[in-house]
C-alpha cells in the first residue's frame, strides 16, 4: 500500500512539477532497487546513507547539468 502510495505521489508531483516546468528527477525506483541493501542505509535502518545520496546524484546529475546548459 505504501508504495502506490508513493508512486501515486510521485506521478502527481512529476505531473505538478512539468505543468510549471521545473525538471522532476523520480529517485523511488533506485532506492527500490537498493532495498535490500543495507550500505544504501545509515545505522538507524531507515534513513538514506552517503552511499544512496551518491547513487540519487548519478541520477540528477545529468538533469541538472542540461538545465545549466540550456542558454
Amino acid at each position: 500500500r505504501i508504495a502506490d502510495e508513493i508512486d501515486t505521489y510521485n506521478a502527481a508531483a512529476h505531473a505538478i512539477c512539468g505543468s510549471h516546468g521545473v525538471a522532476f528527477v523520480d529517485v523511488t525506483g533506485l532506492s527500490r532497487q537498493y532495498a535490500g541493501d543495507a550500505a544504501m542505509l545509515i545505522d538507524d535502518g531507515l534513513h538514506p546513507s552517503a552511499a544512496m545520496y551518491a547513487e540519487w546524484t548519478r541520477l540528477a546529475l545529468p538533469v541538472a547539468v542540461g538545465l545549466l546548459s540550456d542558454t
